[in-house]
């Protein structure tokens, strides 16, 4: 987050105006444009006069949730491999060639699926992730990743579109990210430390419409800003069963217009009665490690603690006017919710406990008595 090697002071952009203004950067999105503001990607959760709150809800969320279980299969295919490698070497109608060769991938395996282990633990049970602060108040932007707290200073920030590493064969479409820049004060700026607020964005143009959102909300009015959807704070059951649940994951039978309304969109157009069709209860069944990872990981994922001095003034007092337009005020909202969570909740239990114990049935039938016999010749050999 902090490697800005890669962006120059002194290589203007083709895109630079002419006429003495301001040449841009390679990469850098003007600071002012015509865009209309787009809501982001990420949910927004807290919203009002002190600050914008973005959770931290994007795709390495979703590896970070299935990295236990994945964790897990590691770990069994440790169970098989370890044995047979001893044996290997205790079979003595085996070629010495063959005894290599045995050990020599013993040699690699083994060692990739501890690290592999360790690797996806770290990744979800012991690291900690920050939501994404805007602070109109102090004028800075910050989060945290890991052991890593970054905070911007809003009045030196410049945008940017960044293309993001990809597969760009067979006609893909390239990835955008914005990203957000600090500069240096001073005749000859240059770029001190950056941020990545938003990846997987369609264009460079959703980039810029991104940049417009964050913009309007730390400079200008709150009219400035089109009515947002947020998201009630606090890792609560009802939101991992909503907001970042399993009902995030796209049906076929979504159209367009149910997609872009998102989760809460197309809980509202329905009176709160979750669109579950057979093609989503089919999917949790037989991939039951998903729809449960999401939810414990975000009822339960722990929260990097930001410096008490950089959000001290966030909490709002009894005071405090909320002048934005929040989608999520209307009065049925509560109950709506409410009703909403306990029917995908109880639908996905169901699915979860039937994918489980079918699972567990086929291990049972096909693994069980193989790795008793595996593990027993093993301790008899030795």
């Amino acid at each position: 987050m902090r490697n800005p090697s890669h962006l120059s002071p002194h290589q203007p952009s083709p895109s630079s105006t002419a006429g003495g203004a301001e040449a841009l950067l390679q990469g850098e999105l003007p600071r002012h444009s015509d865009a209309a503001p787009e809501p982001p990607p990420r949910s927004i959760i807290k919203l009002d006069m002190r600050s914008m709150v973005w959770a931290y809800d994007e795709i390495a969320s979703d590896v970070e949730a299935l990295s236990p279980f994945m964790a897990l299969a590691l770990l069994f295919g440790l169970s098989v491999l370890v044995p047979m490698t001893v044996l290997g070497f205790f079979e003595k109608n085996q070629p010495l060639s063959g005894q290599i060769i045995t050990g020599v991938i013993s040699a690699v395996l083994i060692p990739a699926c501890l690290v592999g282990i360790v690797y996806l633990l770290k990744i979800s049970l012991f690291s900690r992730y920050a939501n994404l602060h805007f602070n109109r108040r102090t004028h800075s932007i910050y989060t945290q990743e890991g052991k890593a707290a970054v905070r911007l200073d809003w009045n030196h920030v410049r945008p940017f579109a960044s293309v993001m590493p990809g597969p760009l064969t067979m006609g893909a479409t390239p990835a955008w990210a914005l990203v957000l820049v600090e500069f240096s004060t001073g005749p000859s700026p240059r770029p001190i430390q950056r941020m990545r607020v938003q990846g997987i964005l369609p264009s460079r143009d959703a980039c810029q419409r991104l940049w417009e959102l964050i913009r309007c909300y730390m400079d200008e009015a709150p009219e400035a800003l089109p009515e947002l959807e947020v998201v009630p704070g606090g890792r609560t059951w009802q939101n991992a069963l909503l907001d970042f649940g399993p009902m995030r994951e796209i049906s076929p039978t979504d159209s367009s217009e149910d997609i872009a309304a998102g989760v809460i969109g197309r809980l509202r157009k329905r009176n709160w009665w979750p669109a579950i069709g057979p093609f989503r209860i089919l999917w949790w069944i037989i991939f039951w490690p998903g729809p449960l990872s999401t939810i414990l990981y975000e009822r339960f994922r722990r929260e990097a603690q930001l410096p008490t001095a950089w959000i001290a003034d966030e909490a709002p007092t009894a005071d405090d006017a909320n002048p934005y337009r929040i989608r999520s005020k209307a009065p049925n909202e509560r109950a709506g919710r409410r009703k909403a969570a306990w029917i995908i909740g109880i639908v996905c239990t169901v699915c979860i406990a039937l994918g489980a114990s079918a699972w567990a049935f086929a291990f049972h039938i096909a693994f069980q008595s193989f790795l008793i016999d595996i593990w027993g010749e093993l301790f008899r050999k030795l």
